[in-house]
């Protein structure tokens, strides 16, 4: 089920790379797109920063973490919060549309949350 609708979050956000479920250690629960080792060590770095992250949003006073965009010339990173430690990691292309990417992103972990939470 999950390798199905990260798929199609992958054909509904152009530029769109890769994009995987994680838990909270990280580790690749489904995926779609480019992985191999480097997703997986996206993945996991990814999630560590949204840890840091997190603690720093909590520090400030910002509430709960809502998500973690890191943009570079050549590629973009998002990770998206879904429940229990569990985060949506995607990598998107310079030519990808970020906000289109990041609606799709929220979708989906609305459309995942319950079966995690099950």
């Amino acid at each position: 089920m999950f390798e199905r609708l990260l798929g199609e979050l992958r054909e509904r956000a152009e530029g769109t790379q890769a994009v995987a479920l994680v838990d909270g250690d990280g580790m690749i629960v489904a995926s779609a797109g480019e992985g191999g080792e480097g997703l997986e060590i996206l993945a996991a770095a990814a999630v560590e920063f949204g840890r840091r992250a997190g603690a720093l949003a909590s520090e400030a006073a910002a509430g709960t973490l809502q998500g973690v965009i890191v943009q570079g010339d050549a590629a973009t990173v998002v990770l998206q919060p879904v429940a229990g430690g569990y985060a949506l990691v995607a990598r998107m292309g310079a030519e990808g549309l970020l906000g289109r990417l990041r609606y799709e992103l929220r979708r989906a972990a609305a459309r995942i949350r319950p079966e995690l939470e099950r």
